[in-house]
């Protein structure tokens, strides 16, 4: 008999004629020697379409493939976070014998997907393109890397999962690695990625180790491969695989002690990643890449047999960099590479979040449950080093009130090195040196959750609080990005980087150096794939991210009032561009600000017809070496506008820095650790469950950086 129709994979195969080519493959659990006559239908009810064949299956033939064809007019494309809407649509497969129906239901997303390597230029030695195509438009890669929830899978639910995800999103987050050290994750993960649009790196279960060759293990491996490739390929949130986490890497760079017998160790990684996954992959899933490892060179590490003689080149494929003993609130550590796709700086947790660990006892700078909590060698000094570089340490007498203090410092540090970096990558989106590095494509931090409360890289804490930098991540991946940075010493430059809206390739007539530019004449839609009753919906919105103007004020600390402001209109020719630049010698002189150590500039812009856009900030020095005077900021008033939002008003004397608000309530702020520039300011609070005004007002408190070392309470309790 048959117990069922046991798995369905549809798979999506480019478009041919203006026709979805949609591949489904069943697999039938058949008990006996029989063969069994039906019928196998599949149906897609949002678009009427249906297709039937007879089919036989047996035990000795249980698997059935056929072709759907969709016409691409019946259906709406899939797009990521940012770039239009994640249409689903249910796919029905269904088995009728005579006395016998089953069926499988599975989503799918139509959408094409490429990874892009090919020449920069015509100059050979400047390398080769990396990035991604959906739907034929170059997509920049905004996001992080996701490790396991949780270390006991059972206690995950997909309600966390949908609150991670959806934390992610609501940061502009459009794509996500899964780390090769975790685990391959759940179906409720995948759908969700579908639903919320963050396209997924997958790495696959492999990470920074050599793994053994022998028959028994590759028979494993191929197992476990296929499975997952066949139960996670439907998806069309996964754009790429990789084979393993940094083990190329590891192999070149000598991790493990295998220099003095490279041949074997590389014969036994050529075998596992190049001619037994790869090999698999190729045959199940063709539709998309497959990269031997994270990082890699790309196409030009398989030019080299699989691993690269420079894993992390700057001119091919994607890095991963972490450099602990530069100074990471500056640009000049950075590399410039084609993609980044692992980078981070350690913090702590939020305070409240350690509550459910820490004695009281704990809260030292070297308690023993502060050391036992740090799992990265050397970590707390480390993270004690790069704050120091920008901002005082604590020098309270309490060590519980240093230690919450130090916290608070750790997660500003943070904030801004990746900040500070993710505008670096996107700054260089559609710019190539001299040299040949720039057109960088993506950025995905490390990491976007956490599996424990502890000191990590983390944005959100393991109780699922915002840390500092997952506000910051608003900022540094907002669609119309304002970035100012220090082009050297003396020079300020701003750049507009423009995300989310239609781009094509153009490359240079003479040099063949390609750029990326907005799609602002409607000639550039005549050969996308863009469809046409979208034209013109993507068309207005790349004309009106691509010109406005820039205003610049800068204030002095001590007041609230701006010393002096400049404006430009800026009209770029690609996605991103710098539109202001100036000495710091004459903003200084122009502005009458008697010494950058005593002011910062409040950076926005508009569209043409002065709609506000965006909205930035930039110190002219570090809060260590900057005049800042005693900031008084209040709570002046606690207000529920409904069952989810609170309204909470903020007053200030003067530029605060830093303004960071805590509740023990379960909630988000729809902004925190910003820069007050006003003497009323109001951020919104979103709580997980129904609080009223009252509990909201006893639990709710603030601090900006001048109450560290200024003998005021770690945590402003509003009166």
């Amino acid at each position: 008999m048959i117990n069922n129709l046991k798995k369905v994979y549809p798979k999506l195969d480019p478009k041919m004629n203006s026709e979805w080519q949609v591949i489904i493959e069943a697999i039938f659990d058949v008990v006996g020697d029989s063969e069994y006559e039906g019928t196998i239908t599949a149906t897609l009810p949002g678009i009427s379409l249906t297709y039937s064949m007879n089919v036989t299956p047996s035990a000795s033939n249980n698997y059935v493939k056929f072709i759907v064809k969709v016409p691409e007019a019946l259906v709406s494309l899939w797009w990521p976070n940012g770039y239009g809407s994640q249409a689903l649509y249910d796919l029905k497969v269904t088995f009728a014998t005579d006395s016998d129906v089953t069926e499988r239901t599975i989503r799918v997303g139509f959408r094409t997907v490429e990874l892009v390597q090919t020449k920069v230029s015509n100059n050979t030695e400047q390398g080769l393109t990396f990035y991604f195509k959906i739907n034929g438009v170059p997509i920049f890669l905004k996001g992080s890397n996701w490790i396991p929830a949780d270390s006991f899978q059972d206690k995950i639910t997909k309600d966390q999962l949908r609150y991670l995800l959806e934390s992610a999103a609501n940061v502009s987050t459009n794509a996500m690695r899964v780390w090769g050290g975790g685990v391959y994750e759940s179906d409720d993960f995948y759908e969700l990625c579908d639903e919320l649009g963050i396209m997924i790196w997958q790495d696959f279960m492999f990470s920074v180790a050599l793994y053994p060759t022998y028959g028994e293990f590759l028979d494993s491996v191929s197992t476990e491969i296929k499975q997952q490739v066949w139960r996670l390929k439907p998806h069309p949130s996964i754009i790429v695989w990789a084979g393993n986490n940094e083990n190329e890497a590891g192999l070149r760079q000598n991790w493990f002690g295998t220099n003095k017998d490279y041949m074997l160790y590389y014969i036994d990684y050529l075998v596992l990643y190049a001619k037994t996954i790869k090999l698999i992959i190729d045959a199940e899933d063709p539709t998309r890449n497959y990269l031997t490892s994270s990082p890699s060179n790309g196409q030009e590490t398989v030019i080299e047999g699989y691993v690269a003689q420079d894993p992390g080149s700057e001119f091919y494929g994607d890095v991963h960099f972490y450099d602990y003993s530069v100074d990471q609130w500056n640009v000049k550590g950075f590399k410039i590479p084609r993609m980044a796709s692992e980078y981070g700086v350690q913090a702590w947790c939020n305070n409240e979040t350690l509550a459910d660990v820490f004695t009281s006892n704990d809260y030292a700078m070297d308690s023993d449950m502060v050391n036992h909590r740090q799992h990265h060698g050397g970590g707390n000094k480390e993270m004690a080093a790069e704050v120091s570089l920008h901002i005082n340490l604590p020098v309270s007498p309490d060590e519980k009130q240093k230690f919450i203090d130090f916290i608070y410092l750790t997660q500003i540090n943070q904030a801004m090195c990746i900040r500070s970096q993710t505008e670096h990558y996107r700054r260089h989106q559609s710019e190539l040196l001299p040299d040949g590095r720039g057109l960088t494509m993506g950025a995905l931090y490390w990491q976007l959750n956490d599996i424990w409360q502890a000191p990590t890289w983390a944005s959100i804490d393991y109780s699922g609080s915002w840390k500092m930098l997952h506000y910051y991540a608003k900022l540094f991946f907002r669609r119309n990005l304002i970035s100012p940075y220090y082009l050297d010493d003396n020079t300020l430059d701003v750049y507009i980087v423009n995300d989310e809206i239609a781009v094509k390739e153009v490359r240079d007539p003479v040099s063949g150096q390609l750029s990326l530019r907005p799609m602002i004449q409607i000639s550039d839609y005549t050969n996308s794939e863009i469809p046409s009753k979208d034209t013109s919906k993507y068309l207005q919105s790349a004309i009106k991210a691509s010109s406005g103007y820039l205003r610049v004020d800068i204030y002095q600390y001590s007041s609230l009032s701006a010393l002096f402001s400049w404006n430009v209109s800026y009209s770029l020719t690609t996605t991103s561009a710098s539109v202001f630049r100036k000495s710091i010698d004459d903003l200084l002189s122009e502005s009458g600000c008697p010494a950058k150590e005593k002011c910062i500039l409040y950076l926005s812009s508009t569209d043409s017809s002065g709609v506000p856009v965006s909205s930035t900030w930039f110190a002219l020095t570090y809060p260590k070496y900057s005049t800042l005077p005693p900031a008084n900021v209040q709570i002046s008033g606690v207000v529920k506008l409904d069952q989810n939002t609170f309204e909470i008003s903020l007053s200030s004397n003067v530029v605060a820095l830093y303004v960071w608000l805590s509740t023990d309530i379960k909630g988000r702020f729809s902004d925190n650790g910003f820069p007050i520039f006003a003497a009323n300011t109001k951020v919104l609070f979103f709580p997980a469950s129904d609080v009223t005004e009252a509990e909201l007002t006893s639990q709710l408190r603030v601090r900006s950086l001048t109450d560290v070392n200024n003998n005021n309470s770690t945590n402003t309790v509003i009166g």
